[in-house]
């Protein structure tokens, strides 16, 4: 008898999670804006010398402890094949790293979203940790330039122009008060010109070090935003992307398919809309 009962338990359990969810997830869309788009002339051109766009552009999740390390061997399949006839056929042109969090569950959140999963916000020690991810020799960039340089001496085949590489930038969560200090100065997330500081610091140091690593096959395109949807940082983004465009690169974004969808990227003064599913 305890056993017959269990299953109807279970499916009354999963109809309730699951239905307030759905719910959620469907109130407020608008798919108005989707009528805009009536010819190819409102999506990113195709690669030309003229435009210099990224095709092929490829999302990589690196920097938190259990995350590939895009070590030379598993960065391949992402860079080239070979085809039938054994010529080697360059891939992804566009690389995207990103990462929202310093470990699984236990660690620190670059983005209000994670934090909902993490035991704390990422402070500047974390932010810096994260920057030397990224640039950890071996692993991800280096290991990305490494593999096209032994590629190209190894099969005497030049890609046609650098691989474009975009970088994600930590969400400087509101209200946060231990971020840390600049130049003596205790930053305060309750005030937006603290977080708009933070991110050019940020920004700052992403470009002086991807400048000091000297990629001869790589080219920095530009910064991702990370948190997926508009609220709580709207009125950052175009602050935030005037700072990017002045150092003469690109933003980024990837809304989420949803309540907050991005529609509204274009007041933001995003360069290019990824939508994720």
């Amino acid at each position: 008898m305890g056993n017959n009962n269990h299953p109807g338990i279970y499916l009354f359990t999963i109809i309730i999670s699951i239905l307030p969810f759905h719910l959620f997830s469907q109130r407020g869309l608008d798919d108005s804006y989707l009528d805009q788009i009536v010819n190819e002339e409102n999506y990113l051109p195709l690669y030309s010398e003229k435009n210099d766009e990224i095709v092929d552009l490829v999302v990589m999740p690196y920097g938190g402890e259990s995350r590939l390390s895009y070590t030379k061997e598993q960065l391949i399949p992402y860079l080239f094949r070979y085809n039938r006839n054994g010529e080697l056929e360059w891939l992804f042109d566009g690389f995207l790293f990103y990462e929202d969090r310093t470990d699984l569950g236990d660690g620190h959140a670059f983005e209000q979203h994670a934090y909902l999963f993490q035991k704390d916000r990422a402070r500047k020690s974390e932010w810096e940790w994260l920057l030397d991810r990224i640039f950890t020799s071996g692993k991800s960039l280096s290991a990305l330039n490494e593999l096209i340089r032994e590629t190209v001496v190894r099969e005497e085949i030049m890609p046609s122009r650098k691989r474009k590489i975009i970088l994600s930038i930590p969400e400087p969560l509101s209200g946060q008060l231990d971020w840390g200090d600049l130049n003596g100065k205790v930053l305060d997330f309750a005030n937006d010109s603290d977080r708009v500081e933070a991110v050019r610091w940020y920004i700052d140091q992403l470009v002086d070090r991807f400048q000091a690593a000297r990629y001869e096959h790589l080219e920095l395109s530009g910064f991702y935003w990370l948190r997926p949807n508009d609220e709580l940082s709207f009125q950052l983004m175009p602050i935030i992307a005037s700072y990017i465009k002045s150092q003469g690169y690109k933003f980024y974004w990837r809304p989420s398919y949803g309540r907050f969808r991005g529609n509204t990227w274009k007041s933001y003064n995003f360069d290019a809309v990824y939508l994720t599913p």
